[in-house]
């Protein structure tokens, strides 16, 4: 009976660990990314609040609850390949700029849609004086660099839904594709 018990709370387990369905979608004719199944897709002035860009990203994505999001954007860029190092310095410090604390837990240069770019996960911290107590975020997010042209994608949550976002995160950013077009 017990091993009847621990098998089928082992298969419940995969759906735990691996997050949510993915469903792919193409943001421009040369960026892709795997979105998570029921993320509704926001436009306009919505979309806009929930970018720290001034451009209007390529795509912003929500969870019904509003608790996670995924955005991607794009920028020109001042580097190339050569200058990955530079470019992580300047992006490390520009998310350091954004929030009151930083913690990193991965600060990387990794392979990012087959080609070098930068992988950054932390919790972030915005001590706000309207607000009792600071915000707190978990943020993944990944770089490509693509013909002077940079891809951001981020997804964030609280900071306290960590443990249920931080599978599905890591493998929708990771489904990241740039094409040379």
């Amino acid at each position: 009976m017990i091993k009847a018990t621990l098998f089928a709370a082992l298969l419940s387990l995969p759906g735990l660990v691996r997050g949510q369905n993915l469903v792919r979608t193409e943001l421009d004719k040369t960026i892709s990314i795997s979105v998570p199944e029921g993320f509704k897709r926001l436009t306009g002035a919505q979309a806009q609040a929930r970018s720290l860009s001034f451009r209007e990203p390529l795509g912003v994505f929500v969870d019904v609850n509003g608790d996670a999001d995924l955005v991607v954007n794009t920028a020109n860029a001042f580097f190339d390949a050569k200058d990955i190092e530079i470019m992580r310095d300047f992006y490390r410090a520009n998310i350091r700029s954004l929030y009151t604390k930083v913690q990193f837990t991965k600060d990387a240069i990794e392979t990012v849609s087959g080609k070098r770019g930068l992988v950054f996960e932390f919790t972030a911290e915005v001590a706000d004086r309207s607000t009792p107590k600071p915000i707190r975020k978990y943020i993944c997010a990944h770089y490509g660099l693509r013909k002077r042209r940079v891809v951001v994608a981020t997804f964030s949550s609280e900071e306290k839904t960590r443990v249920k976002w931080a599978k599905t995160a890591q493998a929708a950013l990771a489904s990241l594709k740039i094409s040379e077009k």
